[in-house]
């Protein structure tokens, strides 16, 4: 009779004894929760902070620093435009004119442009011609320059 009472009050203390540790467990779960949203909350805050932080830096270096940047950026472009980049281009343009001066003094730019004021010439010379012939015919001074 005293093993069933034993066995009885066994599985009562184990009970029991299961129940404090089961709720130390449990509070041992909630309180690692409770310390991760806390985790959580604290790394929202620093997040927010360093944006702050960030947004403020940006301001001050735009307003300090970043226009001196700048206009020395600026300054160094308008020094090479004018500097290396001007020589390069005088050279260019005086090797443009050169070719131009060439060109236009040799033979076979002579011989078309001495063609095409002779067509000018035709052209001016058949306009004036022209009323001439449509009111008397052709004559001798239109047909110098129609070749009819």
């Amino acid at each position: 009779m005293l093993g069933p009472a034993l066995g009885f009050a066994g599985s009562i203390g184990s009970s029991i004894i299961g129940g404090l540790f089961g709720d130390q467990q449990a509070n041992a779960q909630m309180a690692m929760q409770n310390a991760i949203a806390n985790q959580q909350i604290i790394e929202g805050r620093n997040l927010g902070y360093g944006q702050i932080a960030s947004n403020i830096g940006g301001r001050v270096f735009g307003a300090t620093v970043a226009s001196d940047l700048d206009l020395r950026r600026q300054q160094f472009a308008k020094e090479f435009e004018y500097g290396r980049l001007a020589d390069l281009a005088l050279a260019r343009r005086t090797e443009e004119n050169k070719r131009n001066l060439l060109e236009r003094t040799s033979k076979p730019f002579k011989e078309a442009a001495s063609f095409e004021n002779l067509l000018n010439m035709k052209r001016l010379g058949f306009q004036a011609a022209l009323p001439g012939e449509l009111a008397f015919g052709p004559t001798s001074f239109s047909r110098r320059f129609t070749n009819v």
